[in-house]
């Protein structure tokens, strides 16, 4: 019943930005590429008195017309340590998450914009198994300068949290986002966002922080950090509470086409 709450979430999602997206593909120019992108790679290994092995990976993809914004991503994280049992050495994981974010745009003129979106969160080491959510509202660009582009979003949405312990929790909740973007030198910019997702049951908030500099031709390094607050974050099978923020900082090479 569980699983099916999620993929009946996850299809509405499908359902509402499929009818948003009924458009003719319009002529694009021979300076705008149909697909751009970026995908994101970040690995350390370490041996000797301590082993562990950490990776995690991104993937963003946007398509842009004269009258929509599609933007997908993907993300993934993992990490491992050995851990000495009586002589023994076992590899034991420390962290699995996986993560993915579809919006459609639907612009109405250079600032303003109606949306639909879809989400899906699963984590191994927290206090939901899985999260999903659906949403629609309106979008409004406060920035929107060449170098600078400030967007905020807000609206309702439907959220399921599979919890560890317990069953499955559904409610509706206010979605508000906001999304700034900064190129502040010829070779280096500024990602930030903040989410909040505001519930009777729960509510969940996340914020992050990312500069990118360019290395050479489609290379670049990027360093970010995310944060994410749950106010009712669960309990673990031994009825201890999970903590209530969750933080990740990566160091990634990025390559955009």
């Amino acid at each position: 019943m569980q699983a099916m709450k999620i993929k009946i979430a996850l299809s509405g999602a499908l359902a509402i930005t499929g009818m948003l997206g009924i458009q003719t593909v319009s002529a694009q120019t021979a300076t705008s590429p149909w697909l751009t992108g970026t995908a994101e790679l970040g690995y350390v290994s370490t041996n000797g008195n301590s082993e562990s092995n950490n990776i995690n990976a991104k993937l963003s993809l946007a398509r842009e017309t004269k009258s929509w914004l599609h933007s997908l991503k993907l993300a993934g994280i993992g990490a491992s340590s050995e851990v000495s049992n009586n002589g023994v050495s076992n590899s034991q994981r420390s962290a699995e998450k996986y993560n993915f974010e579809y919006q459609a745009d639907r612009k109405l003129d250079e600032t303003k914009s109606l949306y639909a979106f879809a989400n899906y969160e699963k984590d191994r080491f927290s206090g939901f198994d899985e999260q999903s959510a659906v949403g629609v509202g309106y979008g409004h660009k406060v920035l929107n300068k060449l170098t600078q582009q400030m967007q905020i979003d807000i609206g309702p949405a439907y959220r399921v949290n599979n919890p560890v312990q317990g069953s499955s929790e559904s409610e509706v909740v206010l979605h508000v986002g906001e999304n700034y973007f900064w190129d502040f030198s010829e070779t280096a910019k500024l990602e930030q966002f903040l989410v909040i997702d505001a519930g009777n049951d729960n509510t969940i908030s996340r914020l992050g922080l990312s500069v990118t500099a360019k290395l050479t031709g489609a290379l670049a390094l990027k360093l970010a950090t995310e944060w994410k607050l749950t106010d009712n974050p669960g309990f673990n099978a031994g009825g201890g509470e999970f903590e209530d923020l969750d933080s990740v900082t990566t160091a990634n090479i990025s390559y955009s086409f």
